[in-house]
């Protein structure tokens, strides 16, 4: 059964959207689409998680990056269809165990000019996934949200030329950047956030940096 504090995400949206949303409107005329899936579910003690994946690390856009599945829209897709279909590609969600639950909005990636849309579902028949195409996927993480929510695993991430945002501690993994500020306004939005010190700050190291500057 769909939580209700995720049914509620919706209705909080629409009296107070976060401000990593509103900061990114999409214009009318975005080169392309791209959208992801981010996807919750209940495992066998209750707690929730999230399906996240690491990109492969050799690729040229984002490589080493921890990323909710999902890419391009292609034409005559919608935007949950292209999340569910490159999730099943990329990790082996079977179609019929996803319930989409509501579109959040759409963020505009200047650099490629990309419109970002963000698919939210519950996962109602959670089975086993993993790496179906290793030339974008490394690995699959499951994260609860609790320990995404963890204060110990929430810090600032920084990078040369004065970048600041949102990061996580996810296993070995660190996110940042569009998925970290998405998981922040997701959890913030199911009520789920918790107060974190700001003022903890860690580099990114270089091997999440490299392929980010080459695509921008």
């Amino acid at each position: 059964m769909v939580p209700d504090w995720l049914r509620s995400i919706r209705g909080r949206l629409d009296a107070n959207v976060p401000a990593w949303f509103a900061e990114h409107p999409v214009p009318p005329d975005p080169l392309r689409s791209s959208a992801v899936l981010v996807l919750f579910w209940a495992d066998d003690a209750g707690d929730t998680r999230v399906v996240l994946t690491e990109r492969a690390h050799h690729l040229r856009s984002h490589a080493a990056q921890v990323v909710f599945p999902g890419g391009h829209v292609d034409p005559g897709e919608t935007p949950a269809q292209a999340a569910v279909r490159e999730s099943t590609e990329e990790i082996g969600v079977d179609p019929r165990t996803v319930e989409i639950i509501d579109l959040l909005p759409g963020v505009y990636m200047t650099p490629n000019r990309t419109a970002f849309i963000p698919v939210l579902g519950w996962w109602h028949e959670p089975h086993a996934v993993g790496v179906v195409d290793p030339e974008e996927v490394r690995r699959v993480v499951l994260p609860t949200v609790a320990e995404l929510a963890n204060p110990i695993n929430r810090f600032t991430a920084t990078a040369p030329g004065g970048f600041r945002g949102p990061g996580f501690f996810v296993d070995d993994l660190i996110v940042w950047g569009v998925t970290a500020n998405l998981l922040e306004s997701v959890l913030e939005l199911g009520g789920h956030s918790r107060p974190w010190d700001a003022t903890i700050r860690h580099a990114l190291p270089y091997r999440l940096l490299a392929a980010y500057a080459r695509d921008i």
